[in-house]
């Protein structure tokens, strides 16, 4: 007997016709989540995953606070990990042969990278390395000014937890 798919809210009663799912698999068809253009997801249909409505409405909400080329937000490349630090290679070597960085370049760097307000950035300017006509801003040393579990926080204020930027 399989067990039954995991449900994120329930109805007061026992019956599971009112549940809502908690995941939507991906995909073209009716059924399933059309990840951004996904009509159900924006409909807040109560038999569609919810991880799904919450993420669909998150990016909106986060589109909106910070939309592309906004001047109220700067976003910031951090490379932690040995691909953020491998991309960031990659992204310096474009530099010095004169070259620009494609899409992929910037798809793999949008999980390195943050978006932090105006007033935040001119603290941080110091400890960013500016390429691409200031299109990408590098954090210098993310080993002093970053926290995998607490985010971007300026530098030289370890123990202020009003330093944190995120």
């Amino acid at each position: 007997m399989t067990p039954p798919p995991p449900y994120a809210h329930s109805c007061p009663s026992r019956n599971r016709n009112g549940w809502e799912p908690l995941f939507t698999a991906f995909g073209e068809e009716p059924a399933e989540c059309q990840r951004d253009r996904c009509e159900t997801c924006k409909n807040l249909d109560p038999h569609h995953g919810h991880l799904n409505k919450v993420a669909y409405w998150t990016a909106r909400f986060a589109a909106e606070m910070f939309p592309p080329g906004s001047a109220d937000a700067q976003s910031v490349f951090i490379p932690w990990g040995e691909k953020g630090k491998a991309l960031e290679e990659e992204l310096r070597k474009l530099v010095m042969q004169g070259r620009s960085p494609n899409r992929s370049h910037y798809r793999r760097a949008q999980q390195f990278t943050v978006q932090v307000y105006e007033h935040e950035s001119l603290t941080l300017k110091p400890s960013l390395t500016l390429l691409f006509d200031e299109a990408i801003a590098i954090l210098i040393h993310p080993e002093n000014e970053y926290d995998k579990l607490t985010g971007l926080k300026r530098s030289g204020t370890a123990s202020d937890p009003n330093a944190f930027c995120l």
